[in-house]
């Protein structure tokens, strides 16, 4: 195969490369410095992006990689373009030409397209980009994060004191009462893994669901004022995949917790509180390391 003319890169071996050593005949050394070269530059990017790499990615799996979109308008068009080329890759190991105009207009999106905008890629690939994230996935409904929470399956009850799977393997929830709660603790705000709640305020049938048409709540910080679940949803910038799937803690006081990002006014701990609710949000294990790394772009 390595004289038959119907590949092009022996085209460019017996035909373009002679008829070059015309104008220059050190054209192959040429070739061979100028390949040399790029390849040192293209190492040393990769290790560029390797140190990166932790602090811009928020998720990976097998079918959908989340990156930060603050970390990522801070790299330079470089490590840019690296950053979706090793996505792609990693999504789709067999595609060998991602082609540079597809790796730019992700790219231009990434950092112009309004929230909620999607770019189809190469290969079944696409790109979303949302509030805080980037998201190369492969095209279809777009997944749950695997960074927020998700109640996969009917509303449970609360195991109290335990644990309570949100999903299989996946998010779950660790509850305990106890006399007193760290103050930090106090607080759920976005990002925030624990709770601590009055528990004699909480209610007894302590249940975890997702959002109903019509739900309600007391967001802590509102001065007592009532939100609609789908407002805050919208208003909090959580991702619009995740909105469905989001666990709520519920009793029959009403919402108490939209899980991980903000408790309810009705039942938080005050001066007179002497029994605590103490919740703490457990992310999922992380997965194995993969017995073959993706390549560096």
């Amino acid at each position: 195969t390595n004289i038959e003319l119907t590949y092009f890169r022996n085209r460019i071996r017996h035909e373009l490369v002679p008829t070059l050593e015309t104008y220059n005949p050190r054209i192959r050394e040429l070739l061979r410095r100028t390949a040399d070269g790029l390849a040192d530059d293209y190492a040393c990017l990769a290790q560029l992006l390797d140190s990166r790499w932790p602090d811009l990615v928020l998720a990976e799996g097998p079918s959908s990689i989340v990156l930060r979109s603050d970390v990522f308008a801070d790299l330079p068009p470089s490590l840019q373009r690296g950053a979706l080329r090793r996505g792609i890759r990693a999504l789709r190991r067999s595609l060998r030409d991602i082609g540079w105009q597809n790796v730019e207009r992700a790219r231009q999106a990434a950092l112009v397209a309004p929230t909620g905008t999607t770019i189809t890629l190469p290969a079944g690939l696409v790109l979303d980009v949302g509030y805080d994230r980037l998201t190369l996935r492969l095209a279809g409904p777009p997944p749950h994060p695997e960074d927020i929470p998700a109640l996969i399956g009917p509303e449970r009850t609360l195991v109290l004191p335990g644990r309570t799977e949100l999903a299989p393997g996946g998010w779950a929830i660790e509850a305990h009462v106890a006399n007193s709660c760290p103050p930090v603790e106090v607080a759920a705000l976005p990002g925030q893994l624990t709770l601590c709640l009055d528990a004699d305020r909480a209610g007894t049938d302590l249940r975890l669901r997702t959002r109903r048409p019509g739900d309600r709540f007391r967001p802590q910080g509102m001065g007592g004022h009532s939100k609609s679940v789908k407002e805050y949803m919208i208003d909090a910038r959580i991702p619009r995949a995740a909105r469905a799937q989001l666990p709520l803690l519920v009793s029959e006081r009403g919402i108490l917790w939209v899980v991980g990002w903000r408790a309810s006014e009705i039942a938080l701990p005050g001066p007179d509180t002497r029994r605590f609710l103490c919740l703490r949000l457990v992310p999922p294990p992380a997965p194995a390391a993969a017995s073959e790394e993706a390549e560096p772009w």
